[in-house]
C-alpha cells in the first residue's frame, strides 16, 4: 500500500471517528481533546501498527482504536450501558477533558517514539520518548505505571544509546508525579472480573485478547511485545486491585483508560499469529530489525 493511499484511508477513519464522537455528544464539539488529541492518538496507533507489520496493520489498529469504544457499548447489559457511556465511552473519545485520556495520548506518543528507537537506535528517539512520557506523568500521576515499560523494552532490544536519554525523561516524570502506587488487594481484581462477567457479553474474550496479542507482537518484535504487555499489565495489576476501583462503582474502566491504547494495539496484533503469506515473509521478518533512512510506513502527518 502506498503512502498516499494509507494517508487517505487514515483521514477517512479520522473523519468517521469525528462523526461518531459528534453524534455521541449531540453536536459538533471543537474541544482541544477532540480536534487535536484524537488525530494525534489515531496517527500514533497507526504508526505503531505500521512499524510492526506495514500500513495494513496500521490501518486495522487505527480503525479498532477509533470505533472499539462504540462497538463495545451494545455488548454490555442494558443495566450498565449508562455507566459505561459516562465513565469510559465519553472520556475515551475526548469529550470530558479527562486527565486519563490526555495521559493515554501522551503515552501513545511515547510508545511510538520508543518503537522508533527500538528499530533505528539513536539518542533522539529515546529523548523524545522520555519527554512524552514525562508529559503523561504531569497530566495524570498514574502514568508513572507506564515508565518501566519503555526502559525494559529498550534493554531487551539492547538500544543503550536510546535508553540513556529515555531514562532522563522518565526521571523527570517521576519527579513530577512521584513514585507509582503498589498493587492492592488481588481479591479486588477477582471481584472486578465477576462484575465484568455479570455485565458484559464475554469476560473470557476480554481476557484472551491481550494475551494473544502479546504473542502476536512477539513474533515480529519481542521488545515491542514487552513494551505493550508491561504497559497494560502494570495498570491492570495496580489500578485493577485498588479497592476504590470497581465495576459496580463505574470506576474500573476509567481507571484503566491510560492503558486502553496498549489493549487496543494488542488486540489489533492478533492477526500476526497467522503465518505470513510467502510474498510477505521476507518483508515481515525484517520489519522491526532493519533500519532505514526513510520509513515508507511512517504515520502520515496529522
Amino acid at each position: 500500500m502506498r503512502r498516499a493511499s494509507a494517508a487517505a484511508a487514515l483521514g477517512a477513519i479520522l473523519l468517521a471517528q469525528w462523526v461518531a464522537v459528534f453524534a455521541l455528544a449531540g453536536g459538533v464539539r471543537l474541544d482541544a481533546d477532540v480536534v487535536l488529541l484524537l488525530p494525534v492518538a489515531l496517527s500514533s496507533v497507526y504508526g505503531i501498527g505500521a512499524l510492526l507489520s506495514g500500513p495494513r496493520l496500521g490501518l486495522f489498529a487505527a480503525g479498532l482504536w477509533a470505533f472499539a469504544p462504540f462497538v463495545l457499548f451494545p455488548l454490555f447489559d442494558e443495566r450498565y450501558r449508562d455507566i459505561y457511556e459516562r465513565d469510559f465511552l465519553e472520556p475515551a473519545t475526548g469529550l470530558t477533558g479527562a486527565a486519563e485520556f490526555r495521559a493515554a495520548v501522551a503515552l501513545l506518543v511515547s510508545t511510538l517514539l520508543t518503537a522508533r528507537a527500538i528499530r533505528t537506535g539513536g539518542w533522539v528517539w529515546g529523548a523524545l520518548a522520555g519527554a512524552a512520557a514525562a508529559v503523561g506523568c504531569a497530566v495524570d500521576p498514574s502514568a508513572t505505571l507506564f515508565l518501566p515499560a519503555p526502559l525494559i523494552a529498550l534493554a531487551v532490544a539492547r538500544r543503550w544509546l536510546s535508553a540513556v536519554p529515555l531514562a532522563g525523561g522518565l526521571a523527570i516524570g517521576l519527579a513530577l508525579a512521584g513514585l507509582p502506587s503498589a498493587p492492592g488487594d488481588l481479591g479486588n481484581l477477582d471481584t472486578n472480573q465477576d462484575g465484568i462477567r455479570e455485565f458484559f457479553w464475554s469476560v473470557r474474550v476480554l481476557e484472551w485478547l491481550p494475551l494473544a496479542g502479546v504473542l502476536g507482537v512477539a513474533r515480529r518484535s519481542p521488545p515491542v511485545a514487552a513494551l505493550l504487555g508491561l504497559w497494560f499489565g502494570a495498570y491492570l495489576l495496580v489500578r485493577g486491585t485498588d479497592p476504590e476501583v470497581t465495576i459496580g462503582a463505574g470506576t474500573f474502566f476509567g481507571a484503566l483508560l491510560p492503558a486502553w491504547p496498549a489493549y487496543v494495539l494488542l488486540a489489533a496484533a492478533i492477526p500476526l499469529l497467522a503465518p505470513p503469506l510467502p510474498s510477505l515473509r521476507r518483508r515481515a521478518g525484517a520489519a522491526m530489525r532493519s533500519p532505514a533512512p526513510e520509513d515508507a510506513n511512517a504515520p502520515p502527518a496529522a
